[in-house]
């Protein structure tokens, strides 16, 4: 409820652009992924020293287990390579949206880093 009581303000669509959608599996690293990338964002967020430190608050503040059918629409879109947060965590929130039912487009380039591709804007919903 906005300040027009006769207008929604439900959120219509969600743009994802190379985000986390899952703190528990983004913050799960191997030791060498914890030497490549020493800092642990995930973990920071919540307070702790490691995300298994606290794994209900990580999930609950993770998007992904609140997918739900009354979800917006997404358009999630991600490139490779991404050295902080992988394409999977896209593709996972994508899976899950679809099996809810919810209209959702994951996109992914491959070698564009978190560059801008150029075709962005070209797509439309179908």
């Amino acid at each position: 409820m906005g300040a027009d009581p006769g207008h929604s303000s439900a959120v219509q669509a969600v743009v994802h652009w190379f985000g986390q959608c899952d703190l528990v599996a983004s913050g799960s690293r191997s030791d060498v992924e914890a030497r490549l990338l020493p800092f642990a964002f995930e973990a920071g967020l919540l307070g702790v020293v490691h995300i298994v430190d606290d794994v209900a608050r990580a999930r609950e503040l993770s998007f992904l287990w609140w997918v739900s059918a009354g979800a917006p629409r997404f358009l999630i879109a991600h490139g490779d390579p991404d050295h902080i947060v992988a394409p999977s965590d896209g593709q996972a929130l994508h899976s899950a949206l679809v099996r809810a039912g919810v209209a959702s487009r994951f996109d992914f380039w491959e070698a564009q880093g978190m560059r801008k591709p150029s075709s962005i804007g070209r797509h439309r919903w179908q």
